[in-house]
Order: C-alpha cells, then structure tokens, then sequence
C-alpha cells in the first residue's frame, strides 16, 4: 500500500525538502510551480488604489509504500524531525534605531542650547543624549547576548534534524 504527501515550499527550497523527505523513504511524485497573481481594488476615504498579491511556491507530491522494512520507525523519526522547532531570525525591533537618532538629535539640541547661551538647557540636552547613548549600549549586549542564545538554539535544531535523517537512512538501506 502507498500513502503520499503534499508539501508547498518556496521554490528555492524544493531541492531541500525533496532531499529530506527521501530520507523517510519518499519519492518525487510531481513537482508543479505556482505563480498566481491576484489584483483588485480597495478604496479609502475617497481614493480608489490599485492593490496586488503574488504568490510563488511549488507544490511537490511525495509517495511512501507503506510496506517497506522499518516503516513504523522511519515514520516516527520523520514525525520527530517535523516536530523539531523552525529556526528562528534574531529580529531586535526598531528601539536599536530610535535611541541611536534620539542621541544624535540630543546631542545637536544641546550644542543649539550652549550656542545660544542656555547653559542648563544644553546640558539638559547632553544628559538626555548621554542616557540614550547608555541605553543603546546596554541594548546592544542584550541584543549580543540573545543574538548567541538564538543561534545555539539553531544549532542544536540543525543538529537534531541531522541526527534523525541520519538514523533514518540507516533504516533505509
């Protein structure tokens, strides 16, 4: 008996999915391109906008007899590989930004302040500039920090996933 699955992945990653799955003992079926594009109109307020979607991915068909040797335990290992969490991007948000042009519009406010004689409001000025600065600092090794712990994560995700094609090829052969 044969069972299939259908995956849909971006087209630069249908050479890498097709290799994975092989490993749990699947084989291309059909591999089909998609590129819709949709287009309509929305409106807002009293202008009428022009507003289009396009949408690329590949469709990939797999098959698997399901009375091949070691199915039981090819299929859990696939279930544990897919089960394995998404890598994830480290994303910082924008405050990195905002207290990096807070500091420098500090900075040039507290050097108009002294030029036109405030002394208190150019030191205002500086201090505030100052506190940005040490919250940019104190951002950036967070960030640092988060950024190592992320991608050790990836890393045992990448490694995980290697062990368990791994095992499953072994049952394969």
């Amino acid at each position: 008996m044969e069972e299939t699955k259908k995956f849909k992945v971006h087209p630069s990653d249908e050479q890498t999915q097709t290799e994975i799955r092989q490993d749990f003992g699947w084989t291309l079926v059909s591999s089909q391109e998609i590129n819709s594009k949709e287009s309509h109109l929305e409106r807002s307020g009293d202008t009428l906008y022009s507003v289009t979607t396009k949408e690329n991915y590949v469709n990939l068909l797999f098959k698997r007899d399901t009375n091949m040797p070691n199915y039981a335990a090819i299929k859990q290992l696939e279930g544990q590989y897919d089960a394995v969490p998404d890598n994830q991007t480290p994303y910082f948000g924008k405050l990195m930004k905002i207290l990096v042009i807070a500091a420098i519009v500090l900075i040039i406010f507290g050097i108009a302040m002294f030029s036109n004689g405030s002394v208190f409001g150019g030191i205002f000025g500086l201090l505030l500039a100052a506190g940005a600065i040490t919250g940019a600092v104190f951002k950036s090794k967070a960030n640092k920090k988060l950024e190592a712990e992320i991608y050790a994560k990836n890393s045992s995700n990448d490694e995980q996933r290697a062990e368990l094609r791994r095992k499953s090829r072994a049952l394969l052969v």
